[in-house]
């Protein structure tokens, strides 16, 4: 569900920062938000890693599994590193990136509690209390191997609604304000 995540995310990226603005006159780096979207996923590739070392090296032990990463814990633990580096690398405001990173991972989630039904802790990875997702959609691969039709559809659909409710709330200024405009140029 990948790019699934990449367009819901970007809606929601715009709804976030057009809420913020409007309510406190303040921009976030939705970009953050949005470039965070599959974060929790990382599980996946460690996972993979994981499995590969240690059957190599015939170990058997702590495994990530997919699914690991997708829990407060985790989300607040990754939004710290990714903050750090975003405001030591990229100069980016700690508390900002911490917001959008932690909304992007947090959103993730969110979406998957959406659409798969398979049970998840929400508070902690191995944790037994489990609460199974709503199930809402189902993902069948279905439209070229990248994703079911119904929950791409229903990511343009919200998209086009955060752009309408953006250019609506900015009386639109939102290109003409954007760092990316360039005047006559």
């Amino acid at each position: 569900m990948i790019f699934e995540h990449i367009i819901w995310s970007a809606a929601f990226a715009i709804l976030v920062g057009t809420l913020v603005e409007r309510k406190w006159g303040y921009v976030l780096p939705i970009w953050i938000i949005w470039a965070c979207c599959s974060i929790p996923d990382i599980d996946y590739i460690f996972q993979t890693f994981m499995f590969k070392v240690f059957s190599a090296l015939n170990l058997n032990s702590f495994v990530i599994y997919h699914g690991d990463f997708h829990n407060i814990v985790m989300i607040i633990v990754l939004a710290l590193v990714f903050a750090w580096a975003l405001n030591k690398y990229l100069k980016i405001d700690y508390n900002d990136a911490f917001i959008c990173v932690f909304l992007g991972s947090a959103f993730h989630v969110f979406c998957d509690y959406i659409v798969y039904t398979q049970p998840f802790c929400p508070i902690s990875p191995r944790f037994i209390c489990e609460i199974h997702g709503l199930g809402l959609f189902t993902e069948t691969g279905s439209w070229h191997g990248i994703g079911e039709v119904s929950i791409f559809v229903a990511g343009v659909a919200f998209l086009l609604i955060s752009f309408c409710l953006r250019f609506y709330y900015s009386e639109n200024k939102w290109i003409e304000t954007s760092p990316a405009y360039c005047d006559g140029v």
